[in-house]
Order: C-alpha cells, then sequence, then structure tokens
C-alpha cells in the first residue's frame, strides 16, 4: 500500500468523525433531547458534547471536539444493510420522529459523505471491510451497481444517520488530558477508539469468535498428503491469492516453519520458503521480534485491535489466517509506525492459543467500555491495559458525573460528583 493511499484512508475517516462530531454538537445546541434520539446517544452524553462545544467543561480543553474529530481511527461504525441501500434509493423514509423532520439537512450532509467513501471503495472488498466496517457482500454488490449520483442524490432519503457513533463517557474521560495535565496522544486515542466496546458488543464478539473458531476448527491446518516437488519454487504450487499471502508472511518475517504450519493443507514445504525469504527479504534486525506482547499494555491493546479487524473480515468470507494477514498489514500502514507489534509473536503469544482455547481469552473493562485479550494465568486487579495506561499517566482519568439537571432558564447545565 503506498504511503498516498495510506494518507487518503486516513483523511476518509477523519472527515466523517468531523461531519459526525459537527452533526451530534449542531442538534445539541438546538435541542440535547432531540440529539439523544436522532444518534441513539444516551441524553447525558448529548448534553456533554454540548457542554465541550460551548466550553461550559472547565476541565477538558478548549478545542476539545476539534481534538476528538481528528482522531486517527474511526469513532463511528457503519449501520446500513443493502436492504436499506435499495429502499432509500425509491423512496424517502420518515424519520424517527415528526419534530426530528427538521433536522434532515444535516442527516443528509453526514449520509452523503458515508455514502461516498462507501463507493469510493467498493471495488476493494478488503479495503471497505478494513475502512468502513463492511461485513457484507451484498452491500458492496448494491454500491457498485447502483449509479454514483444517484446514491449521493439518494442520502437524503434516509430517515437516520447511516452510522452509528462510538463515543461513551469513558471514551472522552481517556481521550483529552492526562492525570498529569499533558494533552494525549492522537495515536494513544486511536488505540482507545479502536478497542472501545459496549457489554452487548463484546457478547456478541465473544458469540461471533466461538462460531468461527468452532467452524474452521483449529486455527493450524490440518496435514494433507499432497504433491511436494520441492525442485519448485512455491509460486509455481500455490492459487495467487495463497503465494500473495505467503510473500506477506514472509515480509514480516514469520518463519517458514510457522508457514507450513498453519497452510499444511496447501502444500506448503518450510524448505523452499526458506530459501525463497533469504533471498527476496534477508535477516535484519527488527525490533518488532524482540517485544513480547505481554509485557506492554499498548502491544496488548493494538493486538486486540488487529483480531476485532480479524473478526469483520472472517465475517465478510476470509478465511482466519488470510484474515489476521490483512488485519495486520492494514494497522502496520496506518497506526504502527513505532514498530511496536510483531506478526511472529502475534501469532505465536495471542493468535495460536486464543483459537486453541489455552489461557488466552477476550475480556471487557466496565470502567474503560473496552474489550482486550488477557492472559488467564497472569490475570489481576489491574489486568485492563487502559487502566494500566492510565495509572502510568498515558491517559486521562475517570471522571465521576452527577445526573444533568435543568436550571429555572431551561438551560441544560452539569456537574462533577464532588
Amino acid at each position: 500500500m503506498t504511503h498516498t493511499k495510506s494518507a487518503a484512508i486516513l483523511t476518509d475517516q477523519k472527515l466523517v468523525n468531523e461531519e459526525l462530531i459537527a452533526s451530534i454538537a449542531e442538534v445539541a445546541m438546538i435541542n440535547v433531547q432531540h440529539c439523544a434520539d436522532l444518534f441513539e446517544i444516551p441524553l447525558s452524553l448529548a448534553q456533554r458534547i454540548r457542554a465541550l462545544h460551548t466550553g461550559a467543561d472547565t476541565e477538558s480543553p478548549r478545542n476539545a471536539l476539534m481534538d476528538l474529530s481528528t482522531t486517527p481511527a474511526p469513532l463511528w461504525r457503519l449501520s446500513l444493510s443493502s436492504y436499506d441501500l435499495m429502499r432509500m434509493t425509491c423512496q424517502q423514509s420518515p424519520m424517527f420522529a415528526p419534530e426530528l423532520e427538521r433536522y434532515r439537512p444535516i442527516v443528509a450532509r453526514l449520509n452523503r459523505l458515508v455514502v461516498g467513501m462507501l463507493v469510493r471503495y467498493a471495488n476493494e472488498p478488503v479495503q471497505a471491510a478494513l475502512v468502513c466496517g463492511v461485513t457484507s457482500h451484498a452491500l458492496l454488490k448494491a454500491v457498485q451497481e447502483a449509479a454514483c449520483i444517484s446514491l449521493l442524490d439518494c442520502a437524503a432519503n434516509a430517515g437516520r444517520p447511516l452510522i452509528e457513533t462510538r463515543l461513551s463517557h469513558a471514551m472522552l474521560d481517556r481521550f483529552f488530558i492526562t492525570c498529569d495535565g499533558q494533552p494525549v496522544d492522537p495515536g494513544m486515542r486511536a488505540i482507545v477508539a479502536m478497542t472501545s466496546s459496549t457489554e452487548h458488543e463484546f457478547t456478541v464478539l465473544k458469540h461471533e469468535f466461538e462460531v468461527h473458531a468452532a467452524s474452521e476448527g483449529a486455527f493450524l491446518a490440518p496435514q494433507a498428503a499432497t504433491n511436494r516437488r520441492s525442485g519448485k519454487a512455491p509460486s509455481f504450487l500455490l492459487k495467487p491469492d495463497d503465494a500473495r499471502l505467503v510473500m506477506k508472511m514472509l515480509s514480516y518475517r514469520v518463519k517458514p516453519i510457522d508457514i507450513e504450519r498453519c497452510m499444511a493443507d496447501r502444500g506448503i514445504r518450510a524448505i523452499q520458503l526458506e530459501r525463497l525469504q533469504s533471498e527476496l527479504f534477508p535477516k535484519t534486525k527488527d525490533v518488532r521480534d524482540v517485544q513480547p506482547i505481554w509485557s506492554n499494555a499498548t502491544r496488548r491493546l493494538e493486538a486486540t485491535s488487529v483480531l476485532l479487524k480479524q473478526q469483520v473480515l472472517i465475517s465478510l468470507g476470509l478465511s482466519p489466517l488470510q484474515a489476521l494477514v490483512e488485519a495486520f498489514d492494514f494497522h502496520v500502514q496506518h497506526h504502527d509506525a513505532d514498530a511496536r507489534l510483531s506478526l511472529p509473536r502475534l501469532l505465536k503469544e495471542v493468535v495460536l492459543p486464543l483459537y486453541s482455547r489455552e489461557a488466552v481469552v477476550f475480556e471487557h473493562c466496565q470502567d474503560c467500555d473496552a474489550v482486550y485479550v488477557s492472559y488467564e494465568e497472569r490475570m489481576s486487579t489491574l489486568d485492563c491495559p487502559l487502566c494500566c495506561l492510565v495509572y502510568r499517566k498515558k491517559l486521562g482519568h475517570q471522571r465521576r458525573w452527577k445526573n444533568y439537571v435543568e436550571s429555572r432558564a431551561g438551560a441544560q447545565t452539569y456537574a462533577l460528583a464532588a
């Protein structure tokens, strides 16, 4: 993936972030209850965003919403099916309530941006899944068959936003200022956004993983009797997609013996791959290979974000191994400029034990509203990586909120708990 394309992907996600935050703030300034109903968020969250917009929240920086919208990760998830797309092109759907009709221009502006991004990535299913969160081939096919101008014109027909916000009080607590008063790093904000999850989403994630693990069996492929002639190069023995997958794994320094174990049913021989790796990818000192995942909270969160992207690609029809490599490649290109995560260690320390159900499990932190991978033998009271980062003053501390009250003038106000 070229640097220009990588920058374009981050720009697309940031544009939707900016429009979403601006739309929520615009509606909240008019009526916070309408904002909560239109964007399906808690009333207290709508009031807090309004306070950030007006500057009433004195504990957050003045440009908090601007920092929030420039987070290099999506603060939203797609909420669109092929049926919704077909209905949108046929007729105008009513809003959730008659009093929300006044906000249709705001919703239309947001939906046009979302539809334009979908059209841009419709011909690349993997990119559409990783950038937009698409998990349905039927939706991509419907977008491809429809005319671009027609879709953009019909975006105003939807009676609701085509995306759902991932914002929560826990996310806003962590995003702006660390415990020692310093601004939170944008890359750290991206990690928090990518691993945020409600309890319901965590339950769905665990169920989907159990289904995928049971249907695919173990992550390691079963041994198969195949014709293994060492005189030919692996590219002549594999399908083009499998050959590209092998080349990506070799480029990330995955050991040939591990590739053979994962792809044994496709006739892979480690001796061939060793010669190929030594010729095309000479061994160099890679900082990724000497950094264990379990000893660092940031790497645990990055491993979790890769696994979450893998589950999205599996839902799109990719095999677990191919989905893992594509998700890792996307993560390295966009979110791991410091080379913190290693694919060989991710396979050895997290993925294989997770699929074989050996001590590695998904966990959820209610204080942070985040999902993460955990090692059962190392579980402790401070097992959540986000809580560890807060303790190390990398993220903001949790703030306790009282119920919001109305002043005599009718303006919505709030107060922090003592």
